[in-house]
């Protein structure tokens, strides 16, 4: 299990007791990519405040490598706990004024997107997970 690092192709190299271990003539390469497994929950207020758990491989150990964004407008999510397989981020207010799903995007090392094979890796903003004050008792 390769855990960070940047995306891309690596050559695998080995030690056997502190010294190379050659494969024989066989290349062994290593593909490295960022990957979004699961977003969870896919609803929140419209008020923000909704602690979204987002699971996947290669995340950036680095906490200012790290971004989430919500939709189109790239709406922050404010990451609050983090390592190389999950990101914990907090949903800000919904000031843009998006009615739908919107794609969630996961950026890493800042510059390099995570592939979604979640199926789903969208959230939406509901005025019905929206707190409403209906009274005010004296």
């Amino acid at each position: 299990m390769i855990n960070g690092g940047e995306p891309g192709a690596y050559t695998l190299q080995a030690q056997l007791y502190g010294k190379p271990f050659i494969f024989d003539g066989v290349s062994a390469d290593v593909e490295l990519s960022l990957k979004v497994l699961s977003i969870s929950p896919n609803v929140g207020s419209n008020a923000g405040g909704t602690l979204l758990t987002i699971t996947g491989d290669h995340f950036s150990s680095t906490l200012e490598h790290n971004q989430v964004t919500i939709g189109v407008r790239n709406v922050i999510c404010d990451i609050e706990d983090y390592d190389t397989t999950f990101i914990k981020c907090r949903t800000r207010a919904n000031t843009v004024g998006y009615a739908e799903p919107q794609d969630i995007h996961v950026l890493s090392r800042v510059s390099f997107e995570a592939d979604c094979v979640a199926g789903d890796c969208t959230f939406e903003y509901q005025a019905a997970q929206t707190p409403e004050i209906q009274s005010v008792v004296k």
